[in-house]
């Protein structure tokens, strides 16, 4: 079997990461083509995946526009060379496309509902559909709701083992409290018209969050010249680590954010998304993991809230290993739905259980 697989963020090597190890150990060939977007290439090559670049892409409508043929034609030529039996991505709107002449069955894994101009390219031509189980879009017969997130495929107990070691690593002291605060660029399709962070909010902060720990910053873009001594340089293969033993995550990101809630660390997420998406939603309604807030008083609140109740960080780990335990495992599910596709397909379809007992040793 040759899966062809699509990786356009950091996020999706992490999604991806153990299912393609998994997969290729039962003799099968996997194509990784990947953006060139912040640490994509570099987490690539730290895991020891081979890839193709398929460009940058583009940081604006105007740009992105021009791009979108050069991906559709890029993933095509190597489609060609390696004839793939299977497409995977997450949410790409060039490998439906692109997989419209070779005509093999597309696989397409989302969580993003307002991300509206993907979603118009790639629902129309994916074989299957899969988003978590709290996503509130729907997708018509070949859409499949797991009970689920992404984020578990890397985040798992069973593929994360923390490093006890960490805080030393980075020049911290055991007893030492940090806070990670995130800031991002604000420019893929679905981020239009959102925002998060201004510049004097992002100072306020800083200043606000040193009260009560040591601030490291981890940013997209460049920082004002007065919030540079806070940033946080390390290893690329690092970030779950970082988030793992943190007091608190406040930051823009979504993915970060789910990420550090379900490694037991209270996280907050802040963005006028916040509050749009199914995911956060559900963790924060449903399973209390996830602070959502969409202004800057709300926010301060909940840092406050946070650092007051001195068990926080013990809630948030119990409440974390509860959820993960009801959840399935992500990296087997794939390695499931793919060794017996298109049967697992069918399953899925007609709503059977036999994705709760998948076999440990795939």
């Amino acid at each position: 079997m040759k899966i062809l697989v699509d990786i356009g963020h950091p996020a999706h090597v992490h999604y991806f990461r153990n299912f393609i190890k998994k997969i290729k150990k039962h003799n099968n060939q996997i194509l990784i083509i990947a953006r060139n977007k912040d640490v994509t290439h570099e987490l690539l090559k730290t895991y020891d995946l081979k890839y193709v670049s398929r460009g940058k892409g583009g940081n604006n409508i105007f740009s992105k526009i021009l791009y979108f043929p050069y991906a559709v034609f890029k993933i095509l030529k190597e489609a060609t060379k390696f004839r793939p039996d299977f497409y995977l991505s997450f949410a790409s709107p060039y490998v439906p496309i692109a997989s419209l002449f070779l005509k093999k069955p597309v696989i397409t894994v989302d969580d993003t509902e307002n991300d509206w101009l993907s979603h118009m390219f790639y629902s129309p031509f994916s074989d299957l559909i899969i988003t978590p189980i709290f996503f509130k879009k729907n997708f018509g017969k070949n859409h499949i709701k797991i009970n689920t997130l992404f984020e578990l495929g890397s985040i798992h107990p069973k593929y994360f083992k923390p490093d006890k070691n960490f805080k030393k690593k980075i020049g911290l002291k055991d007893s030492e409290n940090y806070v990670v605060l995130r800031f991002v660029n604000w420019n893929a399709t679905h981020d239009i018209n959102e925002e998060g962070f201004n510049l004097k909010s992002k100072k306020n902060i800083v200043e606000i969050l040193s009260k009560y720990a040591k601030v490291l910053i981890s940013s997209e873009g460049e920082l004002p010249n007065e919030l540079n001594k806070f940033k946080i340089k390390i290893p690329v293969d690092q970030a779950h680590n970082l988030l793992k033993h943190a007091a608190l995550y406040v930051g823009e990101s979504g993915t970060m954010a789910v990420e550090a809630s379900m490694l037991g660390t209270p996280s907050i997420l802040y963005s006028s998304l916040a509050k749009k998406l199914g995911n956060f939603i559900s963790l924060s309604e449903e399973f209390s993991l996830l602070e959502l807030c969409d202004n800057e008083d709300e926010l301060i609140s909940s840092i406050i809230n946070i650092f007051e109740n001195k068990k926080s960080k013990f809630m948030w780990e119990k409440k974390s290993l509860n959820f993960i335990l009801e959840k399935i495992d992500f990296t087997k599910f794939l390695v499931w739905l793919f060794t017996n596709y298109p049967e697992s397909k069918r399953q899925l379809l007609i709503g059977s259980n036999q994705i709760e007992k998948i076999d440990d040793k795939l």
